[in-house]
């Protein structure tokens, strides 16, 4: 859900903070400021922990100086995992142009260079299982299901 708000370093874990302690699992965090002094940040939790997110993001908006807090719908998450992808140039490229080859729109991007070594896309929930079947024939992963 995006959140713009005023651009300070104590607005992050003032929200985050609050998060955890009404107990939500955030999976993913994207944060970017822009020109205007505003920090857009979008995160996921779990589809099933949506709707109480969204009534806590809009409860704390006074709080953080925030303007909005949106709730988009029909968003699913992809994500390709594996060891390869640290030592591999190119697997965000080849993943974007399958991707794009197939017309699916991404909404957000993330790449963690981790133990895990994932990359994950939000695109629309329409979508997921042609991207999945996609990727899964991109990155030549065996005969699919």
């Amino acid at each position: 859900m995006p959140v713009p708000w005023l651009d300070r370093s104590s607005i992050d874990a003032k929200l985050f903070g609050e998060i955890a302690r009404a107990n939500l699992v955030v999976d993913t965090i994207i944060q970017n400021a822009s020109e205007g002094g505003l920090t857009d940040i979008s995160f996921t939790v779990p589809h099933t922990e949506a709707e109480q997110a969204l009534q806590f993001a809009q409860q704390t908006l006074a709080d953080l100086e925030a303007e909005e807090a949106t709730l988009p719908t029909g968003i699913a998450k992809v994500s390709i995992v594996g060891v390869g992808m640290q030592s591999h140039s190119g697997v965000a490229s080849r993943m974007l142009e399958a991707l794009a080859a197939e017309n699916i729109n991404i909404l957000m991007i993330t790449l963690r260079r981790s133990r895990s070594h994932t990359s994950s896309r939000i695109a629309q929930d329409r979508h997921a299982e042609l991207a999945l079947r996609t990727l899964h024939d991109t990155f030549e992963l065996g005969e699919r299901p």
